[in-house]
C-alpha cells in the first residue's frame, strides 16, 4: 500500500534496515510496556525497547513493510 506521506531525506535504505533490526529485538514493543508517563529507563533493554517503539512508529507511518 502506498502512503501519501513522502519519506523524509533521512529515511534512507540503510536507516530502514537499522529500524528493522531494532524492531527485531522487540517484535511487539508496545506489549507489556508501561504507559509513557510511568516510563523510566532502567537499563539497556529499555533503550532497546524505546528504539523498537520508534522503529515501529516510523515504519508504520510511512507504510514500510517489516
Amino acid at each position: 500500500m502506498e502512503s501519501n506521506i513522502q519519506k523524509p531525506l533521512w529515511l534512507t535504505n540503510e536507516t530502514i534496515e537499522q529500524l528493522k533490526k531494532d524492531l527485531a529485538a522487540f517484535p511487539n514493543p508496545y506489549e507489556g510496556a508501561p504507559p509513557e508517563e510511568d516510563f523510566e529507563f532502567d537499563g539497556f533493554s529499555d533503550i532497546k525497547r524505546e528504539n523498537a517503539q520508534f522503529a515501529w512508529d516510523v515504519l508504520t507511518k510511512y507504510n514500510i513493510p517489516f
